[in-house]
């Protein structure tokens, strides 16, 4: 793991740490694999971030002020409404973009990426979010599934991740 820095954004360190978790493997489906890199999220412009990457995939959280209104307004992502843990999420996929990746050097689409954006407060989805992102380097596609597990696990570790349910009306 790459020591925290004086430059990184605040929240980096709590989300590296609980994204880079013993039961990361599993949770991907490739328990034999180990973590090979955690550090800063290279594509994160003054949000926080943490990048594990382990085996064939690579695993991003982030921390953001992103909605998930946002994200459901966006058609050019064609996003899924779900919910995790009784909060309200968007699922939704994007492709990677490679740098350097051609004798010229010059950027490229890469891998699918799968991502799912949860509010931190359930009752609140135009507030705060917590994104996880998988993809695999292989170009295989990662499943549905596999992303929910990963918020599952991930998303009530992190400080300020409200485990109430939203209210309901009446009360």
């Amino acid at each position: 793991m790459v020591a925290a820095r004086l430059t990184d954004p605040p929240g980096y360190a709590a989300l590296c740490a609980a994204l880079n978790r013993p039961d990361l493997p599993a949770l991907l489906g490739t328990p034999k694999d180990r973590v090979s890199v955690a550090q800063p999220a290279l594509f994160a412009f003054g949000t926080a971030a943490a990048e594990v990457r382990l085996g064939t995939y690579v695993v991003a959280l982030t921390e953001s002020s992103t909605t998930v209104e946002e994200i459901a307004g966006t058609s050019r992502y064609l996003p899924h409404s779900v919910t995790l843990l009784d909060h309200p999420a968007q699922t939704y996929s994007a492709d990677a973009m490679t740098f350097g990746s051609d004798a010229q050097g010059k950027a490229g689409i890469g891998p699918r990426v799968e991502h799912l954006i949860a509010a931190q407060d359930p009752g609140v989805p135009g507030g705060r979010t917590f994104e996880v992102a998988v993809f695999r380097n292989d170009g295989r596609p990662v499943d549905d599934a596999t992303v929910h597990r990963v918020a599952e696990a991930v998303f009530p570790t992190l400080p300020g991740w409200s485990i109430t349910s939203p209210t309901s009306p009446g009360n």
